[in-house]
């Protein structure tokens, strides 16, 4: 009887992914580096290069792939760390540093872990709908994760500390579920906020996040469309004991 040997797998988000150890290692060398099948990325010895054309020093293009990162460490001082373009991406792992933006996603359906961003101006920034995110940390910049036009999102189990806008942003996202979070130093404007919801969002599950030394815990800004003319200007007869300053209600501050 031939014996064959089955390789055992990970199940992970509804998919089966190899074990780390037989995925292929892969250097990044060069600017608009591709990745368009599994790997452990990893940078060249001696590769020295930058963001030139503002479009990702790596670019993920393969659909469903698996994407470990633990070995990568990239830091700039411009540019995009990493584009996400393809739908159905694992990634895990990797340390960004200096950035405009440390990972833009355009892709459906990423799952994201234990991402270090440091010093990036946007540590995520997400327009792919379905992103998930974990375990994430994100440090010194202006805001921690943004997410526009993003819908059915997850945000959980993660460090998002010292923002001077932001911790995470929604900008009309839908059905977004902020969960388990720390938040922590998101201060330097008048509306630094640990989570910024603007635009005309709904159905959000926001839960469990601890804020500390944030200039407000969460901020709400609908617009004077949607909060109502008529309650900015008699909240009293709607059970406000305050109109709403302009277009914006700000809560928890603390």
């Amino acid at each position: 009887m031939l014996a064959v040997y089955l390789s055992p797998l990970i199940w992970l988000g509804g998919l089966c992914d190899a074990p780390v150890s037989d995925l292929p290692v892969v250097y990044v060398d060069r600017d608009d580096f591709p990745v368009t099948s599994s790997c452990r990325l990893a940078v060249a010895p001696g590769a020295d290069f930058k963001d030139l054309k503002n479009d990702g020093l790596v670019r993920v293009v393969g659909h469903n792939i698996q994407v470990d990162a633990t070995g990568l460490s990239l830091q700039r001082d411009q540019g995009i760390g990493v584009r996400i373009l393809a739908d159905g991406v694992r990634w895990n792992g990797g340390t960004l540093e200096g950035f405009s933006v440390g990972i833009q996603v355009s892709g459906n359906d990423l799952t994201l872990t234990n991402i270090n961003s440091r010093s990036c101006e946007i540590g995520i920034q997400i327009t792919g709908e379905r992103f998930r995110g974990s375990t994430l940390d994100l440090r010194d910049g202006l805001v921690g994760l943004e997410a526009t036009g993003s819908n059915s999102g997850m945000l959980e189990d993660s460090v998002i500390s010292r923002m001077g806008r932001h911790g995470v942003h929604l900008d009309t996202a839908n059905e977004w579920k902020i969960h388990t979070n720390a938040i922590d130093s998101v201060y330097g404007n008048e509306e630094a906020a640990g989570i910024t919801l603007t635009g005309s969002g709904r159905n959000h599950s926001i839960r469990g996040n601890v804020f500390n030394h944030t200039e407000y815990g969460i901020w709400l800004d609908t617009g004077l469309v949607n909060l109502g003319m008529d309650m900015a200007e008699d909240p009293r007869r709607r059970g406000l004991a305050w109109a709403p300053p302009q277009e914006a209600i700000a809560l928890f501050k603390g």
